[in-house]
């Protein structure tokens, strides 16, 4: 090689040096380099009151990161108003128009369900706070959740109604959809399980969104179960209480997480008194540093006295979470955020340390909760370990 040829190779190299240095130092931050996390959830109608537990949640895990850390993310909120429809197609919209890497919601186990094959075949990370269908559990690669599968929960109704309650007829009052069919089924089985027979199980089904439940409380009522069971959204288990006690009708009800809303007691008013709910075992009055330090951040931030819902602090460890593996992830894909969360052990989340089984679930411990003075506390922390299992 000439003396010429090397001097130009050489001035070459230098070129393409000088080069990659400027772009690296004078470009700015590419679209790809900043994340895009899609929230759905009912920022309106008649499930609202979630959406806004959620929005309060994400706010203020963000409110926590910062300036740098939030420059990096970009959230796009979408309202699903609790309708599945509306769901899928807020998800289309994320993955196609957006192009989110990892998408938190929906919140109902109906809307996750159907939005679960469109992520699950685009390869984006979902991570719903609060779903609780246990078919959720095979729904996909790609789905996760913080809450545990409803399963557990009503088998542990079921042992509370028999044990506990020592019922010998028992009603059942659902939505008519995949979340209230699930649970009822489940808690039936385990009633018969448990000794119960077909003619002292009364069941009565609805259509979502009803608000007029006098016809199906006086077809239960007649049957004179000790113990009803009702299954479905918080404002129509407001509507089931306060009707049924304006009719005279006032069984012990047992029902799910989804009667720990203020909603509820704003319709039931005094009849949601002694109600008994199923639950995860969060209680913002806890003495747990952790739960306190949370419960003092979030009044602080938000100027109030009043303390945080579930779905707030399942909202915030869901942000907290996929934040977690996106940071720690090579490059942040929604694969490599993924990897990532099938790969975290005993998070330290507010709600109950996460870890992530192969299926994308987390277990948590069951336990009752009651309303008391119009406030919903803890009635047993933990339900019998055999009913966990």
């Amino acid at each position: 090689m000439s003396k010429t040829t090397k001097t130009i190779v050489w001035l070459i190299v230098i070129i393409v040096v000088i080069a990659g240095i400027w772009w690296g130092v004078s470009r700015k931050p590419a679209e790809e380099e900043v994340v895009k996390i899609g929230i759905i959830a009912p920022l309106s109608g008649p499930a609202s009151t979630w959406g806004e537990q959620l929005r309060k949640g994400i706010e203020l895990a963000l409110d926590e990161l910062n300036l740098d850390e939030r420059k990096l993310l970009r959230i796009i909120y979408e309202d699903s108003e609790a309708d599945s429809k509306k769901a899928v197609s807020a998800v289309q919209k994320l993955i196609s128009v957006d192009k989110v890497q990892a998408i938190i919601g929906p919140l109902s186990s109906n809307e996750v369900l159907s939005v679960a094959p469109i992520v699950e075949k685009a390869k984006v990370v979902l991570l719903t706070p609060t779903a609780p269908h246990k078919d959720i559990a095979k729904a996909g690669d790609y789905i996760f959740r913080i809450y545990p599968s409803d399963e557990k929960r009503s088998i542990m109704l079921a042992d509370y109604t028999v044990r506990e309650l020592t019922a010998k007829r028992v009603g059942v009052i659902y939505r008519g959809d995949e979340f209230g069919l699930a649970v009822k089924d489940e808690y039936i089985q385990r009633l018969k399980e448990l000794g119960l027979k077909n003619n002292s199980i009364i069941t009565e089904r609805y259509e979502p969104g009803n608000t007029d439940f006098r016809t199906i409380i006086l077809k239960v009522s007649i049957k004179n179960p000790e113990v009803v069971l009702i299954v479905g959204h918080s404002k129509e288990l407001g509507f089931i209480v306060r009707q049924s006690h304006e009719m005279g009708f006032k069984p012990q009800f047992l029902s799910t997480a989804d009667f720990e809303n203020p909603e509820v007691l704003k319709i039931a008013g005094e009849a949601a008194e002694g109600v008994i709910y199923g639950s995860i075992m969060f209680n913002i009055k806890s003495s747990d540093s952790r739960v306190k330090s949370f419960r003092d951040r979030y009044q602080k931030f938000f100027n109030t006295t009043e303390e945080p819902g579930i779905v707030t602090a399942l909202s915030y460890d869901a942000f907290n979470v996929i934040y977690y593996a996106i940071k720690r992830a090579s490059f942040p894909s929604s694969d490599n955020i993924k990897k990532m969360l099938y790969r975290i052990k005993n998070f330290p989340a507010v709600t109950g340390d996460i870890t992530f089984d192969e299926h994308g679930d987390v277990t948590k411990s069951w336990g009752l909760k009651i309303v008391r003075n119009g406030k919903f506390e803890v009635l047993m922390e933990k339900y019998p370990q055999e009913v966990q299992q």
